[in-house]
């Protein structure tokens, strides 16, 4: 997951752990909605992570 979302992305193995997502620069592009579509994305990809085979 972290390779997928390079240094954006960070693990902080704290009590209890948890990931860090750090936007970097803004282009005017961007809008409220591209947010919540990546947070959905993020959120999938730890939820992946819970899944134990």
């Amino acid at each position: 997951m972290l390779q997928r979302y390079g240094n954006k992305l960070v693990f902080r193995a704290e009590e209890p752990p948890y990931f860090f997502y750090q936007k970097k620069g803004r282009s005017g592009k961007e809008t409220g909605e591209d947010t919540i579509q990546l947070l959905r994305k993020i959120l999938e990809d730890i939820r992946e992570l819970r899944i134990v085979p």
